[in-house]
């Protein structure tokens, strides 16, 4: 019998899908899908009715496509613009040793300080124990002592959004494993063990928003979204030269493509209706309003801040549609004075039919399809899985 386990991310501009499956050999792999996004903007569902009627469709035709395997659950991946960022203490007393419940209760404690009256917690992560008050542990399972404290990470968004969702899927019949921040879902495997161990940042530029994650000692230590993304690129475009959002994401392309003719050049102009456009004068004009974005968003600032706390030397991971270009790159690293890197694939043992270009596009749903094996306790993939992926959990 054939097992699959699924991920979504709705992403401002396309719906992306993947499936994973386990193989009679033992390994896995993966089928990925896309379609455009017309019903969500901002994290919100702008059409209800219609959002429902193309899911439901799309996962009929995914499920067909399977060879009619039945789509029951699903994790799923959005970036919410309006997140909260809590940093919040806790602490246990517990009796013998350290267990997981103890850890759990500490955890209870840190989200009472919380006004979740009209919010929802999207993620909660641990990344400090300190035992009895002076000795800091990284795992404290089994630690022998009398006080535990912990210090977590919380993540929240207004709850309407969420139930607003879950309405959806559960008129279409799909029970929902969990909703993980998009930005989050593509660092699980989007960032080596190495880099989270001594301390690397992951900046994803979206669609609508721009995340800065920041990992330390194998722990999420910061998160924050920023209010732009590159949809604001093609709209200062617009603005400036004139044409419409269709011709301006054109344009945009035309400037970050790194498509060459038969003698390894890239063009120099591009044509659209009656004007035609430098690449270089165009290019020019797209660096002066990123590093306005970078510079009025705070992100320039936020990130000397947090090197004050955290050491970076795995440099700085830059994630996203516009992540390979190499002069977007480029402004990244002599904006933010830190190196850049893409994402690396820590998927590669599983059989994905993909290059680097398609990874980056799906790796929040490729995230979300291993937190749906994840879910699953009464099967053998889940020992598989689990022992194949702890080294990529956050």
């Amino acid at each position: 019998m054939r097992n699959f386990y699924f991920g979504l991310d709705l992403g401002h501009a396309e719906w992306k899908f993947s499936a994973l499956e386990e193989l009679a050999d033992g390994n896995f792999v993966f089928f990925n899908q896309a379609i455009k996004n017309e019903f969500i903007r901002k994290g919100e569902i702008i059409d209800q009715a219609n959002f429902e009627e193309q899911l439901k469709l799309v996962l009929e035709n995914l499920s067909e496509s399977l060879g009619s395997y039945p789509i029951r659950d699903i994790t799923l991946t959005i970036s919410f613009p309006q997140t909260q960022t809590y940093f919040q203490k806790g602490y246990v007393i517990f009796e013998n040793n350290i267990k997981e419940e103890d850890i759990e209760k500490a955890l209870r404690v840190t989200r009472a300080s919380i006004n979740l009256a009209n919010q929802e917690i999207l993620l909660e992560k641990p990344y400090r124990y300190i035992l009895d008050t002076e000795e800091e542990l990284r795992d404290p399972i089994g630690m022998a002592g009398r006080r535990l404290d912990v210090e977590a990470i919380l993540l929240t968004v207004h709850r309407s959004q969420i139930e607003k969702i879950r309405q959806v899927f559960k008129n279409i019949g799909i029970s929902i494993n969990s909703i993980l921040p998009s930005a989050y879902a593509k660092s699980l495997i989007s960032i080596s063990k190495r880099d989270k161990d001594i301390g690397v940042g992951f900046l994803d530029l979206g669609a609508e928003t721009t995340s800065f994650l920041v990992f330390s000692e194998g722990n999420l230590v910061q998160f924050k979204i920023f209010p732009w993304g590159n949809q604001n690129l093609t709209e200062e475009l617009a603005i400036r030269y004139k044409i419409d959002l269709v011709d301006a994401e054109e344009l945009k392309k035309f400037v970050f493509s790194q498509a060459r003719d038969e003698k390894g050049k890239k063009p120099t102009t591009i044509k659209l209706e009656k004007n035609t456009f430098s690449r270089n004068l165009v290019s020019k004009f797209l660096e002066k309003i990123l590093k306005k974005y970078i510079d009025e968003s705070g992100l320039a600032d936020f990130l000397k801040e947090t090197r004050k706390k955290f050491k970076m030397p795995g440099g700085l991971i830059l994630s996203g549609g516009l992540a390979q270009v190499s002069e977007l790159s480029d402004l990244f690293k002599k904006t933010l004075e830190a190196p850049i890197k893409l994402p690396k694939n820590e998927l590669n043992y599983i059989k994905v039919n993909h290059d680097d270009e398609d990874f980056i596009k799906f790796s929040a749903s490729l995230a979300c399809a291993y937190n749906s094996a994840q879910q699953v306790d009464r099967s053998n993939i889940f020992s598989k899985i689990k022992k194949i992926f702890r080294s990529f959990s956050g």
